[in-house]
């Protein structure tokens, strides 16, 4: 099973943001989406762009 993982940096400290999906079934998750106002346009331009199904959203950070 091959994985798709895109690794976007952002927010107020620069904080990396993970999207992982399976090129199989294009399930995904993300991983730290934390940012500031606007920049969630590059997160869900990446889903869109992959036709990717979040199933996940996981906070590491505090």
């Amino acid at each position: 099973m091959r994985m798709i993982v895109k690794c976007l940096t952002g927010g107020f400290v620069n904080t990396n943001c993970y999207i992982v999906a399976c090129e199989e079934t294009m399930d995904a998750m993300v991983i730290d989406p934390g940012f500031k106002e606007g920049e969630c346009t590059e997160i869900l331009s990446e889903i869109s762009t992959h036709n990717l199904k979040v199933k996940y959203i996981v906070n590491t950070h505090g």
